[in-house]
Parts: structure tokens; sequence; C-alpha cells
């Protein structure tokens, strides 16, 4: 079994990605200018509100909470 890879890209790098996708006309650009999925950005979108509320699970899906 591989090994999942974990944070790939530094946290700075995605506060300021997510910074920038509140003010951005189109987050398909932004993905695309930062080399990355758009569906990336939604994804660090909900896990930083998740963790802000804190309902964010620490395990991998489907473990206990």
């Amino acid at each position: 079994m591989g090994k999942k890879r974990v944070n790939k890209y530094p946290k700075a790098f995605r506060l300021m990605a997510l910074e920038r996708m509140k003010n951005c006309k189109s987050v398909c650009a932004l993905a695309e200018e930062l080399g990355i999925h758009r569906t990336v950005l939604y994804h660090w979108r909900n896990h930083l509100k998740a963790v802000e509320s804190g309902t964010s699970r620490v395990g991998p899906p489907g473990a206990p909470s």
C-alpha cells in the first residue's frame, strides 16, 4: 500500500490561495495560475471552515471521530 501524501503544499501557500479565492472572479483561472485543480481550492476552503468551527475530524475518512 502506498503512503498518503500529506500537505503537498505549504500552509502559507494554501492560505494565500484561499485569500485570493475570496476576491477572484474565476476560481478556474486562479487554480490554473497556481497550477492546481479547482476542486483542491474548494477542498482547502471546506477543510479550513471545518477546522475553524471545530467540526474537523482528525482521522482518515470512515474512522471514528
